[in-house]
């Protein structure tokens, strides 16, 4: 099921998920931790230069090279597995995802422990389909950091591929209530109300985002989606107008703004013509 950007089109509704690695703190940004990255390595003296130059590579975005000498220090030292971690997140920065979570195992046999680690792993095995293990590793990350909202909804979005929309929503809403200000869980609680055709409820819950996250791109043109399904496409212009300020080179927001002014004239046609035929009528 995707869980990201619904298209209007003349006969069709699709969606993909391309917009969450760069619009929701979840599954692909999140997952990268690009802060986390040298931080729980244990610096020796032989590895110091090496290390270095890691972080620097790191901070260059020169994921490749990262992964070159990350690979290095775990081959020099495998104890306590951070190394093994830097490498997982360097490889799930260059999309190999099978190669980071074969490295983020290592370092939990090698009795690394941490939420960084368990979020991840978590991460890695989602974008695997290995939705159990997904599951456990997202528990294991909430376990020592409960107020993790990245976490809880990355959560959900398993339980969405695990167990349906019925149980996800209810996560998601959860989520909500405990901290409204978390975007992403509205942005998916909405999307499952689009998916069921509740146009006017997707609509309130990516209302709802854009309070959290005035600029939440992808709120702001799902809502725009909704509101024109549901009947009110001068409210859907004004919201693509909105997002069309900000980025105007957004996927298919070109074609929605189109659909939208078509639906609004003909709204207006039919308002003008119902008014001429009771002028008639009187």
């Amino acid at each position: 099921m995707t869980t990201a950007n619904r298209i209007v089109a003349s006969l069709y509704r699709a969606g993909v998920n391309s917009y969450t690695s760069t619009m929701l703190r979840g599954f692909l940004a999140a997952a990268l931790m690009i802060g986390m990255v040298g931080t729980l390595v244990a610096q020796t003296q032989d590895s110091d230069a090496v290390l270095e130059q890691a972080q620097r590579a790191v901070t260059a975005r020169d994921f490749g090279r990262a992964a070159e000498l990350y690979q290095q220090l775990e081959d020099l030292e495998p104890e306590g597995g951070s190394y093994a971690y830097n490498l997982g997140v360097a490889f799930l920065a260059l999309d190999q995802v099978e190669d980071a979570l074969a490295a983020f195992d290592r370092a939990a046999d090698a009795g690394l422990q941490s939420t960084e680690l368990d979020y991840n792993r978590g991460i890695a095995q989602y974008r695997l389909q290995q939705y159990e293990g997904a599951l456990l590793s997202f528990d294991a990350a909430l376990a020592t950091a409960p107020q993790d909202s990245d976490a809880a909804v990355n959560r959900a979005l398993t339980l969405l591929q695990l167990e349906g929309p019925a149980v996800a929503e209810e996560q998601f809403l959860a989520i909500t209530e405990s901290d409204p200000g978390v975007a992403a869980a509205w942005v998916h609680a909405g999307n499952i109300a689009f998916d069921r055709l509740d146009y006017d409820v997707a609509a309130q819950r990516f209302e709802r985002a854009l309070s959290a996250d005035p600029t939440h791109r992808v709120a702001m043109f799902n809502r725009g989606n909704a509101l024109l399904l549901a009947g009110m496409p001068d409210q859907a212009l004004q919201q693509y107008e909105a997002l069309q300020r900000i980025d105007p080179q957004f996927r298919d927001l070109t074609a929605n703004v189109e659909l939208a002014r078509q639906a609004a004239d003909r709204l207006q046609q039919t308002a003008q013509d119902t008014t001429a035929e009771d002028a008639t009528d009187s």
